[in-house]
């Protein structure tokens, strides 16, 4: 009897960490779909479980972090330069925080002009999301600090079909690309 007790809760530890083998799977892969495909192997992918609690999912070697999607409404993915971390981590602490959209610019700005951290133009995000992963469209992001209308040219109407500003102004303004 102790020995079958002993075999079932053996195969139970496998079971579960077969299923936390397969759910970290899931994720990397998922994950990695923001990204064009030949980026895709080499990206470190990681999930940030609470706001600065951070698990790396897979260690990459191509110098681009993928943010898994992370437990709540919704699916969302975000592939990105290190050079950005600082700020995501802190627009995702604001938004589970649940900071009203339209304070979310102004407080990353002051971040920013405080010198919490350093927005580099041009720095690209590959995004991935929707209501649903099955529903999930693909944007990207390019950061234009201090960007408006009249430096970009762009408009700041949002749109799924031309490039648009978002944040204009904002030490944080950044070019939506809608994908596919």
């Amino acid at each position: 009897m102790k020995r079958n007790l002993g075999v079932a809760v053996l195969l139970g530890a496998w079971a579960a960490g077969s299923a936390c083998s397969q759910e970290t799977d899931t994720l990397i892969a998922q994950a990695v779909l923001a990204l064009p495909e030949q980026l895709r192997e080499n990206a470190t992918v990681v999930r940030d479980t609470a706001p600065g609690e951070r698990k790396v999912l897979r260690e990459g070697t191509n110098g681009i972090i993928c943010r898994a999607d992370s437990p709540g409404p919704g699916f969302r993915v975000d592939c990105f330069h290190p050079s950005t971390d600082a700020m995501l981590q802190r627009y995702f602490a604001l938004l589970e925080a649940g900071t009203p959209s339209a304070e979310v610019p102004v407080m990353l700005d002051a971040d920013v002009k405080a010198g919490k951290f350093r927005v580099p133009a041009g720095a690209a995000d590959y995004i991935l999301m929707g209501k649903s992963f099955e529903e999930a469209l693909p944007l990207m992001t390019v950061m234009t600090p201090g960007g408006t209308t009249e430096s970009t040219g762009l408009l700041t109407d949002p749109s799924f079909t031309i490039p648009w500003l978002m944040w204009a102004g904002t030490g944080v303004a950044h070019v939506m690309i809608p994908g596919k």
